[in-house]
């Protein structure tokens, strides 16, 4: 059974990521957060930039840090 991964971000602070040229929000995804899945939680933080597929170098992108949980381990073990 596939572990089910979610996340809540973990507070209100803003840091950002720029862009090197050939980046894809799942790349992004891992390197931020070591989990490609996180990919709606960029996409939500940063809609302007919903058309891209394949980043040129320079975009500026917002993220905040995610407190990563695991649904199939009781709320007492997380």
């Amino acid at each position: 059974m596939k572990e089910k991964i979610y996340g809540e971000a973990m507070e209100d602070k803003w840091n950002y990521y720029t862009t090197k040229d050939g980046d894809t929000w799942d790349k992004i995804s891992y390197l931020l957060y070591k989990n490609s899945k996180f990919i709606h939680y960029l996409n939500l933080w940063n809609e302007e930039y919903s058309e891209y597929f394949i980043f040129p170098a320079g975009i500026v992108l917002k993220y905040k840090q995610i407190n990563m949980k695991n649904s199939n381990v009781p709320p007492w073990r997380r």
